[in-house]
């Protein structure tokens, strides 16, 4: 598979092995970056730039945001590297989802139809 020739020459420290291992980090990656980003907005919470973790203030506004957000519970024991690679990769295609496409969106796209032409021969 080229996918998985290109991740083993470019990047053999990642350990993605193809189509499945990329597109799982990439939903892992798309999933973090919308809480990261709904969480920095909220008072009390926040997010430091400079050892990219997040800020607690206020613990009854985590609190809330882990009801609204219940998969978030652990990210606020983790550092957070490429929140500023997100931001740029993402945007903000998160607003509402309906009918928003992005790079992530074209990738899969992109990924769909070479596995799909690999089905015909």
């Amino acid at each position: 598979m080229e996918l998985e020739h290109y991740l083993r020459k470019r990047h053999p420290e990642s350990g993605l092995k193809g189509e499945r291992h990329v597109n799982s980090k990439l939903k892992f990656w798309k999933r973090s970056y919308a809480n990261l980003s709904l969480l920095k907005d909220r008072s009390g919470l926040g997010f430091q730039y400079s050892d990219r973790t997040i800020i607690i203030d206020d613990p009854k506004e985590w609190d809330k945001f882990l009801k609204d957000e219940p998969g978030a519970s652990n990210m606020n024991t983790k550092k957070w590297p490429l929140f500023a690679d997100w931001k740029e990769i993402f945007g903000n295609d998160r607003a509402t989802g309906e009918h928003a496409e992005g790079p992530l969106d074209a990738v899969e796209d992109i990924l769909k139809s070479r596995i799909s032409g690999l089905s015909t021969l």
